[in-house]
C-alpha cells in the first residue's frame, strides 16, 4: 500500500525517468505506474498481451510521483503487476525495472471514442484521482479532443466552466469549490475539491424547477427536500405565470 503522505510530486525529476528511443518509450530508472483499476470497467484500459491504458496516471520513482497525462490508448508491458490500495481507491501498479521497456510503440492511434470515455469516466461520473490536480483537471477534456482529433472547444473557456460547476467544497458539497477558496487555489497546498458527477441533479441543480424536472425525479426530489432552494429563478416565474 503506498502511503500519500510520504511521498511527493516532483514535475522535473519524474518526467526523467522516461526516455524514448526509436519507437519505444525505456524505463531510465525503476519505476511504478499506477493505474486507477476503474479504467478497467470504463473501456479506458484493457488486459491482454499487453496492458492498454489511457495515459492519465501516475509515474512514481521511488518516494516522488508525477502526472503523465495524454488523453490517448498506449500499450504498456510491465515486469510485474500488483493491486494495491492507493488513497482508499484500487490501482493496478505495473513495475519497470532499469533499462525496461515501458512501451513497445509510443505512436498512438487517434480515436473519437477516447474523448467520450475521459467525458463519461471522469466529468460524467464525478471521478478525480489522487494524482490529477484542480487546475489540470479542466486540461483533461481538452486534450481529449486535442488527441481524438475532435474539435470539442477553439479554448479551454468551456472545459473550465464545466469544472467550476462541478468542483465543490469537500467538506460542504453544496458550496461551490472557487467560493471557498479565500485566498486563492495553490497547487499541491490547497485542499482539493469533491467533484459531482455532471448528470447528477444531486448537487448541480441549484432550483426547485431543475430539480424536478428531468430523467432524475427521485434524485431531484431528494435534493429539493434537503436542500431547498432560497429564491426563484427566472424560469420558475416563467412556469408560474
Amino acid at each position: 500500500m503506498l502511503d500519500l503522505t510520504e511521498m511527493v510530486r516532483d514535475r522535473v525529476n519524474v518526467p526523467k525517468a522516461l526516455k524514448i528511443v526509436g519507437d519505444e518509450l525505456i524505463a531510465v530508472k525503476e519505476l511504478k505506474i499506477a493505474i486507477p483499476y476503474r479504467f478497467f470497467n470504463r473501456k479506458l484500459a484493457s488486459l491482454g498481451e499487453t496492458i492498454t491504458t489511457t495515459v492519465v496516471f501516475a509515474v512514481i520513482v521511488g518516494n516522488t510521483w508525477d502526472l503523465m497525462m495524454v488523453p490517448a490508448m498506449l500499450s504498456l508491458t510491465p515486469e510485474d503487476t500488483t493491486v494495491e490500495v492507493i488513497d482508499d481507491e484500487d490501482f493496478m501498479v505495473l513495475s519497470f525495472g532499469r533499462g525496461a521497456v515501458v512501451s513497445p510503440n509510443v505512436n498512438m492511434i487517434r480515436s473519437d471514442q477516447v474523448a467520450w470515455e475521459i467525458y463519461d469516466g471522469f466529468y460524467g461520473s464525478g471521478y478525480k484521482p489522487w494524482y490529477v490536480w484542480y487546475d489540470e483537471y479542466s486540461k483533461l477534456l481538452a486534450l481529449a479532443g486535442k488527441y481524438s482529433g475532435i474539435n470539442l472547444s477553439p479554448n479551454n473557456l468551456p472545459h473550465e466552466l464545466t469544472v467550476a460547476q462541478i468542483a465543490r467544497d469537500s467538506k460542504d458539497r453544496t458550496l461551490a469549490y472557487r467560493l471557498s477558496l479565500r485566498r486563492g487555489y495553490v497547487a499541491g497546498t490547497t485542499q482539493e475539491p469533491y467533484i459531482t458527477p455532471l448528470q447528477s441533479v444531486l448537487f448541480g441543480a441549484n432550483n426547485l424547477s431543475t430539480q424536478l424536472v428531468g430523467a432524475y425525479l427521485r434524485d431531484g426530489i431528494l435534493t429539493a427536500m434537503t436542500y431547498p432552494s432560497t429564491k426563484s429563478e427566472p424560469i420558475e416565474e416563467l412556469l408560474r405565470s
